[in-house]
């Protein structure tokens, strides 16, 4: 679980570094594997501007550049990028600067016999996601003075974290900053609760498998059009926070799913309204059907696999991935959003089957939030309504929500048996709430909570005991 630190405080109100906070993520369960601090990684790195360039006096492939930092002071640089330019902005190594790709210490040089006081870096050299070996060029709108970090996107640093399979709450940004809160490191932000205004009636029709597997594997689905939406690139913001988690930027709408895939983990499929022939179907596969997903791979489907369809060809594999038969892209004007709720033995079995990996697998498969159907589709349509303009029609629901009327009773002395050392009693029931469990009953020696629709891992005492030992800190 990739993210940026800035992304993380969406969430979470903390005075906390970021070493600090990935301490503390390691102390409660959920182990970070790699720190990316932006103040370590381009100490010695500054932005600069090229002032001339001119060819290299004994080198065809060479030019001899002449840049500017925000400070006004002129160095000479020998680069062989064909995009090295006048006007052009980009990242420079100065001499006692640790290359990341290489993790040499640049020196000054002599290049065929013209000094060198540095090197014009490319996202390579700096182990930057990128497909470009060009020098990189930054937005000129970008002022000298910015740190490098915050130039590339970097968020104020970037952690990587290791999440156990049973923690599908903590695939999500959200879910890590209800961790860190409840354990001390600061002051959760909850995602806003939003109700979007309803313009039309459904205007689409959708078929529903009514067998007995149907309803087992897919509970609830919900689905919402909207009309007349502008499909271009995404705002700024989203494009930093999905590159930091090396997450590519395709188009506002695919990249608004994405982000609040990950940011909340609600799973959403948007399809392209018009490239739907007739009505949609929610049904099984018949056999041997052929499918070519969103990676341009082509499958074969057995009789068990649960699609979306239209009524020519599959659409979507419901839970995994979508076609590129119903993509959204540059000239999507209206589409339709499902937000559902998927049985995750089913979602791994035939994940497995087909050899599919994505995201939205992952998530399902380990357990997601049971009451998030109805408000994921809420909060992807006010953000594509707020930036893509448009106007949405009422939700339309198949199924119901499934009850979570989840209890677990505690008893004091089995704390403190298994966690072999005393915990103040009163203290762990804070962290407990603080994790969003609601006390139901207590008194001196056993309490009882309700758990809430994010934690399916929590089913048994011991599973509380965990919580409490884990916020204490192993």
């Amino acid at each position: 679980m990739r993210f940026s630190f800035n992304w993380l405080k969406r969430h979470l109100s903390t005075d906390l570094s970021i070493q600090e906070i990935a301490d503390k993520l390691t102390s409660i369960g959920l182990e970070v594997e790699n720190i990316e601090d932006p103040t370590e990684i381009f100490e010695n790195f500054k932005l600069v501007q090229i002032e001339s360039s001119e060819k290299h006096p004994n080198a065809d492939n060479l030019h001899v550049c002449v840049v500017k930092d925000s400070d006004g002071n002129k160095m000479r640089i020998v680069c062989g990028a064909q995009n090295a330019r006048t006007g052009l902005k980009t990242v420079l190594a100065l001499p006692g600067a640790k290359i990341p790709y290489s993790g040499e210490v640049l020196k000054k040089s002599k290049i065929r016999g013209v000094e060198s006081e540095g090197m014009m870096c490319s996202y390579r050299e700096l182990s930057v996601q990128s497909k470009d070996d060009k020098i990189i060029e930054i937005d000129d709108k970008v002022d000298l003075k910015t740190p490098v970090g915050e130039a590339l996107d970097y968020g104020n640093g970037i952690i990587d974290a290791s999440i156990t399979p049973n923690r599908g709450d903590c695939f999500s940004i959200m879910g890590i900053a209800r961790d860190l809160a409840a354990a001390g490191a600061g002051n959760f932000m909850a995602a806003e609760k939003v109700v979007c205004k309803s313009s039309f009636k459904f205007p689409l029709r959708i078929n529903y498998d009514t067998s007995a597997a149907c309803s087992q594997y897919a509970p609830m689905l919900a689905f919402r059009v909207i009309r007349g939406i502008k499909n271009g690139d995404s705002p700024q913001w989203l494009k930093s926070l999905l590159k930091a988690a090396e997450m590519n930027s395709v188009s506002a709408v695919v990249d608004m799913a994405n982000w609040l895939m990950k940011d909340i983990g609600r799973p959403l499929h948007i399809y392209d309204l018009n490239k739907i022939k007739g009505s949609l179907s929610i049904r099984f596969t018949r056999n041997k059907e052929s499918f070519i997903d969103l990676k341009e791979n082509s499958h074969v489907l057995l009789q068990d696999t649960l699609i979306a369809a239209d009524e020519e060809s599959p659409l979507c594999l419901l839970g995994i991935i979508g076609s590129t038969k119903a993509a959204c892209d540059e000239h999507t004007t209206d589409i339709l959003i499902e937000s559902a709720l998927f049985d995750p033995i089913f979602i791994a079995r035939t994940g497995m089957f087909l050899n599919i990996t994505t995201d939205s697998r992952a998530i399902f498969e380990r357990g997601i939030d049971k009451a998030s159907c109805v408000p994921g589709i809420e909060a992807i349509s006010k953000l594509i309504l707020d930036n893509c303009g448009g106007e949405a029609s009422e939700i339309y629901v198949i199924g119901k929500q499934p009850s979570f009327e989840q209890r677990i009773s505690l008893k004091k002395e089995k704390l403190h048996s298994i966690s072999g050392y005393e915990v103040d009693w009163n203290v762990a029931k804070i962290f407990l709430k603080r994790l969003g469990l609601q006390e139901i009953s207590s008194d001196s020696e056993n309490v009882t909570f309700q758990i809430p629709s994010w934690r399916s891992d929590l089913n048994i005492e011991e599973d509380l005991v965990e919580e409490v030992i884990r916020m204490v800190g192993y």
